[in-house]
């Protein structure tokens, strides 16, 4: 007779080198929030998922840092949804994104800084970010 099968434990979620635990995407395959071997902007698959972006902490003059995750409806962190005028498109600056460069207007820039807090990181959705 043979030893019945042992339960296998679940494998360690896997990190990004940075600290940051990877979150299941479709079909429970890892990947990886900083990755940037991955595209920026994965395909929101549900009608109740929403992408959000975590503001890194800084002061004022310190450039603007984030990533960039989806989450449900129903189980999303607290968020605060940021009004700002778009301003001019053709007048981008910098940000980094889940470890990558991604430009963004003056504005949204300006309110970013506005809005982070400088000790712990801050969970909102613009619309030119998180709605692309």
């Amino acid at each position: 007779m043979s030893d019945p099968p042992q339960p296998q434990a679940a494998p360690e979620p896997a990190t990004s080198g940075q600290g940051d635990v990877t979150q299941p995407g479709p079909e429970g395959v890892a990947f990886l929030p900083f990755g940037t071997d991955q595209p920026l902007y994965l395909p929101l698959i549900q009608g109740q998922i929403i992408r959000l972006l975590e503001l890194k902490p800084g002061a004022w003059d310190d450039p603007v840092s984030a990533r960039l995750f989806i989450a449900e409806l129903q189980h999303a962190p607290e968020y605060d949804a940021i009004s700002y005028v778009w301003g001019d498109v053709s007048k981008t600056v910098p940000m980094i994104c889940n470890g990558r460069t991604l430009h963004i207007t003056q504005n949204l820039n300006a309110a970013f800084k506005r809005v982070r807090l400088i000790d712990q990181p801050r969970i909102v959705w613009a619309d030119a970010v998180c709605a692309s």
